[in-house]
């Protein structure tokens, strides 16, 4: 009974000292706790902002020309995490997606290029962005496979190709790869 009382007065006092979230805060992942996440539809970014973002996109850009990925990843991590607001942000994720894709790392490139479709809605490059998460999930349909330990060659992965075709569309149901990757989900089903 004295462990109940105190469990009680522990959660009492908690909840006065912590006010109740709204729902639209409450997150069940425990990284998500201490975030600094903002209202992403609501900030507007400064141009200072905008101005590092263009600079961190420009050397993103010429390290990626020039073959080293590593670099040019990093300065569009930079980009996404601490200039999420700007007009770099979705071309960043779209750069981050391209590097996934020639590196042969399928499941990041699809992530990449849906933090395009699920934060930048009105993003010019949308239903570019539909087609090249097509195309890694034709590709993942016909055998593609990524590498162990950067030298054999992995699995085919059959299941992520439907996984990706049937994200495909439910993205864009109305867009023009719709109809292709129910055609394709019909063939993987098979």
């Amino acid at each position: 009974m004295k462990t109940q009382s105190t469990y009680l007065l522990i959660c009492t006092l908690l909840c006065a000292v912590f006010p109740v979230a709204s729902h639209a805060d409450l997150s069940l992942n425990p990284l998500k706790i201490f975030g600094k996440d903002k209202e992403f539809a609501n900030v507007v970014p400064t141009q200072a902002e905008q101005r590092a973002s263009f600079d961190l996109y420009q050397e993103g850009k010429g390290a990626q020309q020039k073959g080293s990925f590593s670099k040019a990843l990093r300065r569009y991590k930079k980009i996404t995490k601490d200039y999420p607001h700007t007009d770099a942000a979705p071309n960043a994720f779209a750069r981050m997606g391209e590097i996934y894709r020639d590196t042969r790392k399928w499941d990041k490139s699809f992530d990449a290029f849906q933090a395009i479709i699920d934060n930048y809605p009105a993003y010019p490059g949308f239903d570019e962005t539909l087609a090249r998460q097509y195309e890694l999930a034709e590709a993942l349909m016909g055998g593609a496979r990524g590498k162990i330990l950067w030298v054999l060659p992995g699995f085919k992965n059959y299941d992520k190709a439907k996984e990706f075709m049937e994200k495909v569309y439910d993205n864009g149901p109305y867009s023009k790869t719709a109809p292709l990757a129910l055609m394709n989900l019909a063939k993987i089903a098979q």
